[in-house]
């Protein structure tokens, strides 16, 4: 919902051309995988909230004292499941670590190219710095035993970086002539 909005938005918004389209074509496909990455890992976090995994793993970088400890990736669906295990809390909590360090390499790879380009320089530096403070953000709710506020501001500087993506897609939009 957030992304329709924010599209809706933006296509109310006047905007001065600034990209040559030959570097938007270029482009297009990696911010589009940039955004689908954030929404997927977004997606994670919400399983890691809803199943209540954030505690399985209150050290970093490693979890209960192992770099891989022991994880049971069986997940069963049903209403009359039976409680996760610790070691299927552990796996969900993985894959969301996993998935920020990759979507992190991902994005700050993309911020350093969009940088390098002319009209694209703001953009990037910001989804450096918010991909930078979402993932000190992460770290640091598990060093401080997951406070309210920093988990909060967790969720909000996710929301605030997926806005930024649907900012970088649209302005690498191919446009109707």
């Amino acid at each position: 919902m957030l992304i329709l909005l924010s599209w809706m938005l933006l296509r109310q918004i006047s905007q001065k051309e600034s990209i040559e389209p030959s570097i938007a074509r270029q482009w297009r496909h990696f911010s589009w995988l940039g955004l689908i990455l954030v929404v997927i890992q977004i997606v994670l976090g919400s399983w890691v909230s809803s199943n209540f995994a954030a505690i399985a793993c209150m050290d970093f970088p490693l979890c209960q004292g192992y770099l891989l400890p022991p994880m049971d990736f069986s997940y069963p669906l049903g209403g009359d499941a039976p409680p996760l295990t610790q070691e299927r809390l552990t796996a969900i909590h993985w894959m969301h670590r996993f998935g920020a360090i990759f979507v992190a390499g991902y994005l700050i790879w993309l911020s350093w190219r969009l940088i390098k380009l002319d009209g694209m320089k703001k953009l990037g530096l910001s989804i450096f710095v918010f991909v930078a403070l979402q993932f000190g953000l992460g770290v640091s709710n598990i060093l401080l035993g997951l406070p309210l506020v920093g988990a909060v501001l967790h969720n909000a500087v996710a929301m605030v970086l997926l806005v930024t993506l649907v900012l970088l897609n649209f302005r690498l939009r191919k446009r109707q002539t």
